[in-house]
């Protein structure tokens, strides 16, 4: 292609084989020729580029070339994962964030270097009521745990007596259990309950007073947004090591990952006993590989509810139909909202091109569905 090339000239049939092509090259020249750290913190390294060049390889399911460079990125002795799950969304660069979107709260004219799009979760104790990004009840009873603190899959949690996974609390702001530094969540933050449910997105929000929030509008945020994250190249190379049949190997990672969790049990407000009932335990062994790739799947939703990374696992999974289908059915007596919900297979899975690139275009691109 010139400078000189017509839209209408340029074509629009790759198939799925050449952008992986495409995409494999661009991180492996990243990765030959990034540094290993960067005099900036927040720049790209070359292991920011192992670690997408492993989650590009599990898409592409080349099991072996994910293994490799998970591998790279693990031994480089560079990660590691924080003590505590919490610290993820509470300190920032530290060892378990490979890569991240930084952000500060600077003084800049309307905290343009601040994190803005947290803002459309804060609720009343923030000084806004906007409420935004709702957790379901469906990802709540997901932390639901049996009496060995394993995932109990048909679990429905409704109280803060009931046996749950520790992260829930970091997740997910429930009613009746301490706010981080705004007192005990309460029914009245949530705008519209009716509809959405009292639940509050908790994760990535700061403490009131942390110095990690500007109460002043546009009420920025000064915590980074993390990307890639090690707990991800480990759950990478579980998933790699589970298709190429080692469900010891993969058993141990997640273990691995799970075994943090139990680190951080957040607290009442006097500090004198855990928040809510929590267990979380380790798995001894898996009979089969399905019920490995099970725990698999599980564990990643667990420990990045909220971080971007479900639907697209859905898809690549090839159960996203299914899953959402089935969330629907499930809801929609529930969540008026809901009520004519569906997802199309071979339509939904994809994210609509903008009409305005269409038109532009030429007849050149058309509409992904």
């Amino acid at each position: 292609m010139t400078d000189a090339t017509e839209i209408s000239e340029l074509k629009n049939d790759n198939t799925k084989e050449e952008i992986y092509l495409k995409i494999e090259e661009d991180l492996i020249f990243a990765a030959s020729n990034l540094p290993v750290d960067q005099t900036e913190v927040g720049r790209a390294t070359k292991g920011a580029a192992q670690a997408y060049l492993a989650r590009l390889y599990i898409y592409w399911e080349k099991w072996d070339s994910a293994l490799e460079y998970c591998n790279k990125v693990i031994d480089s002795g560079k990660y590691d994962l924080n003590n505590s799950y919490y610290d993820n969304f509470s300190i920032d660069n530290t060892a378990e964030s490979i890569f991240a979107v930084q952000y500060s709260l600077d003084g800049s004219d309307g905290d343009t270097n601040g994190n803005l799009n947290e803002r459309l979760v804060w609720v009343k104790p923030y000084g806004t009521e906007l409420d935004f990004f709702k957790p379901s009840q469906n990802l709540v009873n997901a932390f639901a745990t049996d009496a060995n603190g394993l995932p109990l899959s048909d679990g429905t949690i409704t109280d803060i007596t009931q046996q749950v996974d520790p992260r829930l609390d970091i997740v997910v702001g429930r009613p009746g259990i301490p706010f981080l530094d705004v007192g005990i969540c309460d029914d009245a933050w949530s705008r519209t309950p009716g509809s959405y449910g009292y639940y509050i997105f908790k994760k990535r929000v700061p403490p009131f007073n942390s110095g990690q929030f500007n109460s002043s509008y546009p009420r920025a945020t000064s915590l980074n947004y993390d990307i890639i994250r090690y707990a991800e190249v480990l759950l990478l190379k579980a998933e790699a090591l589970i298709e190429n049949n080692d469900l010891g190997g993969a058993m141990t990672l997640i273990n691995e990952i799970r075994n943090r969790a139990n680190n951080y049990h957040l607290k009442n407000e006097d500090g004198s006993a855990d928040a809510s009932n929590y267990l979380v335990g380790k798995y001894t062994s898996f009979a089969s590989k399905s019920e490995a790739f099970n725990a698999l799947m599980i564990e990643r939703r667990l420990e990045f509810s909220h971080e971007g990374n479900r639907f697209f696992d859905l898809v690549r999974w090839g159960i996203v139909s299914e899953i959402m289908n089935n969330y629907y059915r499930s809801e929609q007596a529930l969540r008026p909202y809901l009520s004519n919900a569906v997802f199309t297979q071979e339509r939904n899975e994809y994210l609509p091109i903008p009409q305005t690139e269409i038109d532009i275009s030429g007849g050149t691109l058309t509409q992904n569905y």
